[in-house]
This record gives structure tokens, C-alpha cells and sequence, in this order.
């Protein structure tokens, strides 16, 4: 999230690509960077046979 000068009202990740860095570097990084009440969305493949 370098570079960014605003902050974000939402941050989205698609299939999991959210859990692809170390979480416990990425999460401090999108609440510093989300305005309050902002949101962090994410996805991801659901398990075989549910």
C-alpha cells in the first residue's frame, strides 16, 4: 500500500489473496491505510464437497 496518500473506504482481495502475505504485517498495514468505519472484504474457494 505504498504510495497511497488517501485512505481507502474498502480494501478487496479475491480467492484468498489477502492471506498470501504474512497477516500479521498485511492486517496493521489495511487499518492503517482504511478510513474509520472502513472495510476489509475478502474471498475465498470454498472446500471440496461443501
Amino acid at each position: 500500500m505504498q504510495g497511497a496518500e488517501e485512505p481507502f473506504d474498502a480494501v478487496y482481495s479475491v480467492y484468498a489473496a489477502v492471506w498470501f502475505p504474512d497477516p500479521a504485517r498485511l492486517l496493521p498495514a489495511v487499518r492503517e491505510r482504511l478510513r474509520p468505519g472502513g472495510r476489509l472484504v475478502f474471498s475465498q474457494r470454498a472446500r471440496p464437497g461443501r
